[in-house]
């Protein structure tokens, strides 16, 4: 039985579904592997997707699948390259050093402030 362009599109976005999962989670060695394997996977879902549309002569379909390789799989193969090669651990990737002089940042004290703020207000 062979699979239609919506059945290749389900495939494509549960391995996206995956890769996403595995890059919000912590990182280690063996999951990166598991998302490069699942780019492959999605690739060639994408692949078969462009194939299918244009032997339906369905130019949408066809541009829809050419974008998909430049707006989804295309970023997130650079993470997986990036986490791989250990350029950038994902603890680090929102970390905000402390204030150099030893107190708290500028951006602390004013979500404090905002919060005293709420506090009087919804005791008044």
């Amino acid at each position: 039985m062979s699979q239609s362009y919506e059945d290749y599109e389900s495939e494509y976005q549960s391995c996206l579904s995956r890769i996403r999962s595995f890059l919000a989670s912590t990182r280690s060695q063996s999951t990166l592997m598991e998302c490069e394997r699942l780019l492959g996977e999605a690739r060639k879902c994408v692949t078969a997707m462009q194939g299918l549309a244009e032997v339906e002569g369905d130019a949408f379909k066809v541009e829809e699948a050419k974008r998909k390789l430049d707006r989804d799989i295309a970023p997130l193969q650079q993470e997986v390259r990036r986490g791989l090669q250990g350029d950038v651990e994902q603890s680090n990737l929102f970390y905000q050093s402390p204030a150099t002089d030893g107190g708290t940042s500028l951006a602390t004290e004013s979500l404090i402030q905002s919060s005293d703020d709420l506090l009087r207000e919804s005791q008044a």
